[in-house]
This record gives structure tokens, C-alpha cells and sequence, in this order.
């Protein structure tokens, strides 16, 4: 990096990145975007919780007596496990196709004679 500008290389890109995005958008439904910001939403405060959760004392003093504890494969085996539970109960999604801000289209005129014409044709 310079001057502070992320620079983006394949090598950032690894299966972790590629799993985490296909679970955010399987678990709000893969035919909703708002489905899949949900799904995105989840996935972030997860891998916040973790990274707090790794600094914590207690994760501290047991990583000194299990030194191979690694939180992020304990994400890995969550994230399974509500993939199961979700594609078992609910397997197009949270949303599937339907949207939570879905825009309202204007209600079209009703059918009829065009204004102007009368119906005695004057």
C-alpha cells in the first residue's frame, strides 16, 4: 500500500472472502438484495464479534492452554450450521425473492374514454 490507498490483488481473495460473500447472499436469498444485506449484515457482526471476542481474557488464558484454538474455524463451522438449519427450513433464503423496500409503482388511471371526448361524442 501507498499513501494509505488499498491496493486489490487476487491474493485477497481467498476461499475465507469467497465463503463469507456466497453466505451472505445464500442467507437473505439469493433472488433479494435486501435479503443478501441482511445476509451481509450478519456475516459482518460476526467476524466483529470474533475479532473482540479474541482479545477478550478469557479467550486469551485459554489459548494458552489449547494453543491451536482458532476462533475463525469456530465461525466456520457456525456459519455450516446455520447454512444447514437455513436450507432445512428455509431454503430460498430469509427473504427468497421478496424485497423489504420494494418500490410502489404509480397506480395507473382507470380505463375509460379520454378526457375531452364526451360520451355524447360533442
Amino acid at each position: 500500500m501507498r499513501d494509505g490507498t488499498p491496493i486489490v490483488q487476487p491474493d485477497s481473495f481467498a476461499f475465507q472472502a469467497s465463503f463469507d460473500a456466497i453466505t451472505m447472499v445464500i442467507l437473505g436469498g439469493s433472488g433479494s438484495v435486501s435479503g443478501s444485506i441482511l445476509g451481509g449484515v450478519f456475516v459482518t457482526f460476526t467476524v466483529k464479534a470474533i475479532e473482540e471476542a479474541q482479545g477478550s481474557a478469557l479467550v486469551l488464558s485459554l489459548k494458552e492452554s489449547l494453543p491451536g484454538l482458532d476462533l475463525n474455524a469456530l465461525r466456520m463451522i457456525v456459519y455450516a450450521a446455520v447454512l444447514i438449519l437455513l436450507m432445512i427450513l428455509r431454503p430460498s433464503g430469509l427473504l427468497g425473492e421478496r424485497e423489504l423496500f420494494a418500490r410502489r409503482r404509480p397506480k395507473a388511471a382507470p380505463p375509460g374514454p379520454p378526457e375531452g371526448l364526451r360520451e355524447d361524442g360533442a
